[in-house]
């Protein structure tokens, strides 16, 4: 299944990933934070596999990457929403959004 990037919620890491580096991108898909009652991811973006997905990009390989894993997002009374929490995958969807996608492949 595909999945539009705008309704990923982006964690405070992914955010600031994303302002220092296409931050006309995500302007332009309106990507959204999760709310603050949520508990964030903990710790930045590793430097390793951002550069490991970026040579799937270069040697254009990135249909072997896995879809990321995401679970809809539901308001505190239980009604789903359009939008949805990466489990896994937050540097596949950082570097999609970078390389101009509007969609990911996702689990769910």
């Amino acid at each position: 299944m595909e999945l539009k990037i705008s309704n990923i919620l982006f964690d405070n890491s992914m955010k600031t990933w994303v302002k220092s580096n296409c931050d006309d991108t995500a302007r332009r898909v309106g990507i959204r934070l999760l709310p603050k009652s949520i508990i964030q991811p903990v710790g930045l973006l590793s430097q390793a596999r951002l550069d490991s997905i970026e040579k799937s990009y270069i040697d254009k390989t990135t249909h072997k990457l896995p879809p990321i894993n995401v679970k809809n997002y539901k308001l505190e009374n239980g009604t789903p929403t359009q939008y949805y929490i990466i489990l896994d995958g937050r540097h596949r969807v950082v570097k999609a959004l970078y390389h101009n996608l509007l969609s990911i492949r996702v689990n769910t």
